[in-house]
């Protein structure tokens, strides 16, 4: 997910984790974002039983003022390929490699698309 419009002195990962408790559980915050690389968004990925794209905007009081928050989900990324778990290309190729393995031990013989369809 993507926050936007998280003001400078909450920007830590405990108000990251507050502040996504109602859409899901945090499980990890973008080595960019804690590294304070950039400050136009956080990103973060979160566990959530929703199958719903999230694309909402809140307002959310941060010591005693209100601000307005859009928040966005990443998606069109496959597991492996998610560069919020996965910073270097040597690492992705490792995980679609055993990704592989997994879904030829799964299918057999056949391939795992045959299956599918």
């Amino acid at each position: 997910m993507r926050i936007y419009g998280v003001p400078l002195h909450a920007w830590n990962s405990n108000f990251f984790k507050l502040f996504v408790f109602n859409y899901g559980r945090l499980l990890h915050v973008d080595e960019v974002t804690l590294e304070k690389e950039r400050f136009d968004y956080v990103r973060v990925l979160i566990a959530t039983s929703s199958l719903e794209v999230v694309n909402i905007g809140a307002k959310i009081m941060v010591d005693g003022v209100i601000y307005d928050f859009k928040i966005i989900e990443e998606w069109g990324f496959s597991l492996w390929e998610d560069a919020c778990l996965f910073d270097d290309e040597d690492t992705q190729e490792v995980v679609k490699d055993d990704m592989s393995k997994h879904n030829e031990d799964v299918a057999g013989d056949g391939d795992v698309n045959e299956l599918l369809q």
